[in-house]
């Protein structure tokens, strides 16, 4: 291993946090990093197999006010379509799509304003293998899991709706795993007013099975 750069500057605040995420694109072949740098801005750099690039805003105008503090990307197969997601510091949930070139501002989302603590990372996304990505999120004193998901080649987002699970209860920590060559989409959630794991399926269209 060899340090390629350093990032300077972060607050204390962040040591607790993962403000940072990377991914491959499927079909080009080039890493994504996103990070923060202690401003509402994600920066972003790529990597074509020799070297990085220099450190860019992913916005021109963020969409939020607040540190950003978490964050997820994940890339949809067999393309160069990646999806960022995430949190600032005022707790709000953000959405953007990077096509393998540039990041999609016009069509970024802010998927709520009242999400948990950010004290751990209450939210997760997972491509399914159709392409149509989901996205879903605890809320500050909302029993289930939100979600919001995006068909494959829209620009637009679904209207957020909520899963409830059988026992009620909110979401602090939630975590998707996407099923190899399927559109299923497991999610596990942990609650920590009842202390306990709950798991649902997405089939593709719906939450089922929830325990």
């Amino acid at each position: 291993f060899t340090v390629d750069f350093t990032t300077t500057g972060l607050p204390a605040s962040a040591l607790t946090k993962r403000g940072f995420d990377l991914s491959y694109e499927h079909h080009g072949g080039n890493a994504l990093l996103v990070y923060s740098d202690g401003t509402s801005n994600p920066k972003y750099r790529t990597f074509n197999g020799a070297a990085w690039s220099d450190a860019s805003s992913v916005f021109g105008t963020p969409p939020g006010s607040g540190a950003v503090e978490w964050i997820e990307v994940t890339s949809r197969l067999l393309t160069n379509e990646a999806a960022l997601v995430y949190a600032d510091a005022d707790r709000k949930l953000h959405a953007v799509i990077w096509n393998g070139a540039s990041w999609d501002e016009a069509h970024a989302t802010t998927l709520d304003t009242n999400g948990e603590v950010t004290a751990n990372k209450f939210f997760d996304a997972q491509y399914e293998y159709s392409g149509d990505l989901l996205v879903a999120w605890g809320r500050l004193d909302t029993d289930g899991i939100a979600y919001s998901t995006k068909a494959a080649g829209a620009s637009s987002w679904n209207t957020p709706a909520v899963y409830t699970f059988s026992y009620d209860s909110d979401s602090e920590i939630v975590d998707l795993a996407a099923e190899p060559g399927g559109d299923r989409i497991a999610v596990a959630h942990y609650s920590k007013d009842e202390d306990d794991v709950e798991a649902a399926m997405w089939d593709g269209a719906a939450f089922i099975d929830g325990k």
